[in-house]
């Protein structure tokens, strides 16, 4: 809907500025004048800086919070477009606003909401477009966005804990990282000119800390561009498929990080598949859910292969038995839920002990990478206070000739 910025004045005679929104400047006028207010300047917001300003994206916890109000609404009774509705007034995102509102109006104009919600891939994932369809097919609506809310958030919990613990080791290198170039450009040709003058022999280390503090000087911009070609060259390479699953792969590999990665992989598959199953959602369904849930097309091709495997009739067991990617822990607990029928609960005790696993895994890691941090800038800071002050033992042994 458009918007149209206004300055008026009220009846003391002070003079306000706000925007309102309306379908025409006609209207825009009757809802300013209906608070009472004498328009001075009126215009429509322009939709290129609106463009600039509004940032297209819905952050998890927004669609957490949007998710579980909408089932509290819709359980107290209210109806489906003024629950939107409100929910649209509620939201200080602005480009969120603008989406429930398509939302209504498509609802309005017959549609259903799964396949209103289907218009914005980018806000609403696979998962939940399928289980609203599986609510509004069932009756069950609110039941499903609760429990799309209680996902979500332990999605969002997962993706917390990981930030925060390599929060600490990522300032760290970064620190070390800017005093090691501080004392390069900055410290050192102090010295350097110090020693220039006094025509005193340099040791080999003076001298290569010399000649690395004197390249760094004078090609840290080249340095710096060289860097951001590399990190744009890595981006660009990983945007081909066959590239990205080579690493997607290999990454998996590397000693300590590669088991956190897998560890998170694993949790998501597991909780997700959880949450399709425990909805109703056919395994079939589930699995073509999963391919674009894990975000790794190492794992992507395993769950394809099992997809294919389940249609000609095999178990879900036997199959996942097959994939390196799945550990027999897993594979176990999946057999046992396929010969009770409880595949989701299985699902579920699996997701909930990955995720203790993953959160002691993450600790030991940061463990380790702390005290290798700290004491490999010690040893620089030491490397280069070492190669400064050699020198001065000669000085002091020239004063003394």
């Amino acid at each position: 809907m458009p918007r149209f910025e206004y300055v008026a004045k009220d009846n003391q005679g002070r003079i306000l500025r706000g925007r309102v929104e309306a379908e025409t400047e006609r209207e825009a006028r009757r809802l300013i004048k209906r608070q009472r207010l004498y328009i001075v300047s009126l215009k429509k917001e322009s939709t290129l800086l609106k463009q600039l300003t509004v940032s297209k994206k819905v952050s998890l916890p927004e669609l957490v919070v949007f998710t579980s109000q909408f089932a509290t609404l819709l359980r107290s009774g209210i109806l489906l477009t003024e629950a939107i509705t409100t929910l649209a007034q509620q939201t200080d995102n602005l480009y969120f606003k603008e989406v429930l509102r398509e939302v209504r109006r498509s609802i309005d104009e017959g549609e259903s909401l799964s396949n209103a919600l289907s218009r914005f891939p980018k806000v609403f994932p696979s998962i939940y477009i399928n289980l609203v369809r599986t609510g509004e097919l069932t009756g069950n609506l609110d039941i499903m966005l609760d429990r799309l809310a209680r996902y979500f958030d332990s999605q969002h919990e997962l993706r917390e804990k990981i930030k925060s613990a390599m929060a600490y080791p990522t300032i760290v290198i970064i620190a070390a990282i800017a005093v090691v170039i501080f004392l390069l450009i900055f410290v050192v040709p102090v010295f350097q000119r110090i020693y220039g003058r006094t025509n005193v022999p340099l040791p080999l280390p003076t001298r290569m800390l010399i000649s690395i503090s004197n390249f760094m000087k004078d090609y840290i911009l080249l340095i710096l561009l060289f860097l951001t070609g590399i990190f744009i060259l890595i981006r660009i390479l990983l945007k081909n498929p066959k590239i990205k699953r080579w690493w997607d792969e290999k990454k998996l590999n590397i000693p300590q990080i590669g088991k956190i990665w897998k560890q998170i992989i694993l949790v998501r598959f597991a909780s997700t598949f959880s949450t399709l199953l425990s909805s109703g959602i056919l395994v079939t369904h589930s699995l073509e859910i999963l391919q674009n849930v894990v975000g790794n097309l190492y794992f992507r091709e395993g769950i394809q292969r099992i997809y294919r495997g389940i249609i000609e009739g095999r178990s879900l067991s036997e199959l996942m038995q097959e994939e390196e990617a799945f550990p027999p822990m897993l594979v176990r607990m999946i057999g046992v839920g396929e010969r009770s029928g409880r595949v989701d609960e299985m699902l579920d005790e699996f997701s909930r002990f990955s995720q203790r696993e993953l959160d002691n895994q993450t600790k030991r890691l940061t463990s380790i990478i702390e005290p290798m941090i700290t004491l490999g800038l010690a040893g620089v800071v030491f490397f280069i206070a070492l190669s400064m002050y050699l020198p001065m033992f000669n000085m002091v042994r020239l004063f003394r000739r």
